[in-house]
């Protein structure tokens, strides 16, 4: 009715819609602009663009089952689509957790008969997560012959293997980062370099590149530790009232791996999921959604993250696990099932109110060693999280927060099951088996092999747990003993 009062041309129609969504799009917007797409279709389900769109915009906003579906209905009704639109709903899929199904589709887009190196890249990124390690490199390969700038297949390339005296891309890096190339680029270049003179023993010139990647990275950042620091504390501060499960209406126990990056959570995961009754939704946003849901219905808006802190505390918890039940459903297209496994390494600073919402569920916190877990942080470029890993200094300074809020769960919640890495590691038996008592499991010894999992992996661990478990990793601050100097002593 409104498009008739208005009195506008179909045409004009068109373009002022299209050109409002774009709007809606450029804005951040996206449930705007994803409303306007759904009323758009409902007269025109021919077009092709808004379809695919559409496709994307419900994965990003988190609606797997949707994205799915409109996957599947793109691809019905528009059987031969150009390698752009077929990334497009390949990468919709991804993000809705359907790997298999997005690297069937990734592959439709580089197997066309002249596929950009947008394509190959995609179907490498995806390899590396099902463990196609080799056809990974050689993707990438391919993509720097098509783009021999790109410095992130360069990056992602040299992680995939270890890299030998005879066989690594080390002058080829050395000839990109002197082609004077822009920061963000040389950013990635200088973590790939320093990966593969790791990998040789050249220790001194891999810190100093590692250095030179995160100085150009934390240049660019807007972040203070001590905000980090202040809510840590006001979470270790804030009061929380725990009860015993009750089996009536507790029913839901899915497992929590918490703890800081590169300490041993997807190598934890990797164990539970070869259980037969385990399934895992990833590095899930559930929570903190859930979070974020009962919050706003609660009137907890317009605060600041320590302000917000005490508020969080008196949401109901019931409630929440509702939310957070639902939002695994909405996210993952899972039903929320006993031993749903959510991996986020950043609920360690949520354990209070997970264990709040759910007294029956199984929290696992993971320790390492401090110096170890700062060079492993320091050697690692993040996607978006951990602004705090980029600098020594803040780096220790965040773990002596971090130390003090875990220690603060461990006296305080109930039933957390803490789990050292060295002990993981070089006691794997002893510790596997502890662990899936932790999470109410039975024994299961195919736990011994997390390596031969074919699920897929998208953290900076999805090389490392192709592995079998090992201790190498054990110790490694000492090849940097001098540089980490007086950090050691923090």
């Amino acid at each position: 009715m409104l498009r008739q009062d208005c009195g506008i041309m179909p045409e004009m129609r068109e373009k002022t819609l299209r050109t409002t969504i774009f709007d809606r799009l450029q804005q951040g917007k996206l449930s705007e602009a994803l409303k306007l797409i759904d009323s758009y279709l409902q007269d025109s389900p021919d077009d092709l663009e808004l379809q695919v769109q559409s496709a994307n915009l419900c994965a990003k906003l988190g609606s797997a089952r949707r994205a799915k579906d409109q996957v599947r209905l793109v691809l019905q009704h528009w059987p031969d689509l150009s390698p752009q639109y077929l990334s497009t709903l390949a990468n919709s899929l991804f993000k809705s957790g359907d790997i298999e199904g997005a690297e069937d589709i990734y592959r439709r887009a580089a197997n066309h008969p002249s596929p950009t190196s947008t394509e190959l890249f995609d179907l490498a990124a995806i390899c590396r997560a099902t463990g196609k390690l080799l056809e990974s490199e050689s993707l990438y390969d391919r993509v720097i012959e098509l783009s021999p700038g790109d410095a992130e297949a360069v990056k992602n390339r040299s992680e995939l293997r270890r890299q030998t005296e005879q066989s690594n891309h080390l002058n080829q890096i050395r000839q990109l980062l002197a082609s004077a190339p822009s920061w963000d680029k040389a950013m990635r270049l200088h973590f790939a370099l320093g990966k593969e003179l790791e990998d040789i023993g050249s220790f001194d010139e891999a810190f100093n590149h590692f250095t030179q990647g995160n100085d150009l990275r934390r240049a660019h950042l807007d972040y203070r530790v001590e905000t980090d620091l202040e809510i840590m504390a006001a979470l270790a501060e804030t009061p929380l009232t725990y009860r015993d499960p009750d089996p009536s209406t507790d029913a839901t126990t899915p497992i929590f791996v918490v703890g800081l990056p590169r300490t041993g959570t997807t190598l934890v995961e990797r164990i539970l999921i070869c259980h037969p009754d385990v399934e895992s939704v990833g590095e899930s946003v559930a929570f903190p959604a859930a979070m974020a849901i009962a919050a706003n219905k609660a009137g907890v808006t317009g605060r600041s993250a320590v302000e917000k802190i005490a508020a969080f505390a008196e949401l109901n918890p019931r409630i929440l696990a509702e939310h957070y039940s639902k939002e695994i459903e909405r996210r993952h297209d899972l039903p929320p099932f006993n031993q749903s496994l959510d991996k986020l390494p950043l609920n360690y600073l949520h354990i209070g109110l997970i264990r709040a919402a759910y007294p029956g569920a199984s929290i696992i916190l993971l320790r390492r060693n401090h110096l170890d877990t700062i060079i492993a942080l320091y050697r690692t470029l993040f996607a978006a999280a951990y602004p705090f890993s980029y600098d020594l200094r803040e780096i220790a300074t965040y773990l002596k927060g971090y130390e003090r809020l875990i220690n603060h769960w461990i006296d305080t919640v109930p039933n957390l099951h803490v789990v050292d890495y060295e002990n993981l590691v070089s006691a794997q038996e002893q510790t596997t088996r502890e662990l899936l008592d932790g999470c109410k499991l039975g024994w299961n010894p195919a736990c011994l092999n997390p390596e031969q999992s074919t699920a897929p992996t998208t953290t900076a661990s999805a090389v490392q747990v192709r592995e079998p478990v090992h201790t190498r990793s054990v110790n490694q601050w000492q090849r940097y003993a001098r540089q980490l100097g007086s950090i050691v002593e923090l």
